[in-house]
């Protein structure tokens, strides 16, 4: 698994070139990896040119913030809207802010990609983009045994 610079400077990269996406809302916890997550997620947005339309830091017991509450607008008129937190806040964030009529994509680390955040999320787990690289020739023999079982089961790249 990518460390949290790699995976925040991959997951800038991906929001503005991939999706092609400027102007990004960035909600963060509390926690070391929220915080570490957003402050290499943002300093690479920087090196882009590209300044987050509103950075909201939540704690992870109680992610109905008044912050969350008096930046809703902020939140509804960004094209995307990165989450730097564990899954279980990540699922209450989503679900307050969908809630709260935003129908904006979100993106996250890989901790947003298991079956565990979308049963915390429910239908709010749509609209998720969790990312995480897929590397498999960093990790040897046993990655190129599954890259080529995994395309000989779904006839595609995994």
């Amino acid at each position: 698994m990518p460390d949290n610079y790699y995976q925040s400077l991959f997951l800038a990269n991906y929001v503005t070139h991939g999706l092609a996406r400027k102007k990004i809302a960035v909600v963060y916890s509390k926690s070391h990896y929220g915080q570490s997550l957003k402050s290499f997620f943002v300093a690479e947005l920087a090196i882009q040119g590209v300044q987050p339309t509103v950075s909201i830091e939540v704690d992870d017991n109680k992610t109905d913030s008044d912050e969350i509450k008096e930046n809703i607008k902020s939140l509804a008129d960004s094209e995307i809207i990165f989450l730097a937190m564990n899954y279980t806040t990540a699922a209450k964030t989503i679900t307050f802010i969908r809630k709260n009529g935003v129908d904006t994509d979100f993106i996250g680390s890989e901790s947003l990609g298991g079956n565990h955040f979308i049963q915390e999320a429910g239908i709010y787990a749509n609209g998720v983009y969790a990312i995480t690289p897929y590397l498999p020739s960093l990790f040897g023999e046993a990655s190129k045994h599954y890259q080529i079982d995994y395309l000989s089961e779904f006839q595609k790249e995994p």
